[in-house]
Parts: C-alpha cells; sequence; structure tokens
C-alpha cells in the first residue's frame, strides 16, 4: 500500500504573496522492492496570518491533505497504483533471479 510522505518544504513570499513550495513523494513498498514517485507543487493560500495557518504550526498530515488536493482524486491514485505496482515488480526482480544452467563448474 502507498504512502505519502513531505521531502522538503520551502516558505515563499513572492511579490506579496505567500506560497509553500512542497516536494512530496507516494512511496510503495513490497518485501525488499521499494518505488518513489516525486512530487513538487506550489501552494497558495495557505500560509500566512489569520485565517491562514502559520507555517510553524502547519503538520505533514495537513500538507500531505493540500497536495493530494493540489494533485486531484485521479492524479493520487494513479501515483499509488504506480508506485505499488513497480515495488511488487522490483521484489520480483530481486527474489526471482534467473538460474544458470549450463555453466561449467554448476
Amino acid at each position: 500500500m502507498a504512502t505519502w510522505k513531505i521531502l522538503s518544504l520551502k516558505y515563499d513570499n513572492n511579490a506579496g504573496e505567500d506560497q509553500l513550495v512542497a516536494l512530496s513523494a507516494a512511496e510503495g513498498v513490497d518485501g525488499v522492492g521499494f518505488a518513489r514517485k516525486v512530487f513538487t507543487n506550489t501552494l497558495t493560500g495557505v500560509v500566512g496570518p489569520a485565517p491562514l495557518t502559520p507555517y510553524d504550526s502547519l503538520t505533514e498530515a495537513q500538507v500531505v491533505t493540500l497536495v493530494q488536493t493540489d494533485i486531484g482524486p485521479a492524479g493520487v491514485t494513479a501515483a499509488e497504483v504506480y508506485v505499488d505496482a513497480q515495488a511488487t515488480l522490483k521484489k520480483e526482480s530481486i527474489e526471482d533471479l534467473p538460474t544458470n544452467t549450463g555453466l561449467p563448474w554448476s
């Protein structure tokens, strides 16, 4: 099952507009298989003076929700399906190594 995390977060005041630049990732793990899809989102209207949220009061869960909203439900689903499938493929490629036959020392 895919999980989401925030890799970095930058607060910017660009031309008087408060912006968050979030680098996030959807990650999939299947045993030894791992996959990640990274997103960069510029979010406006989120941080600043009341009624907005102060930057130092943001939680990772809030920012993940903001990023997922910005990406949209179809984009979130596509990212999660992709990383889960890639993690499984990588696991299988590690666990199911082909056996070498016909070698003189086998």
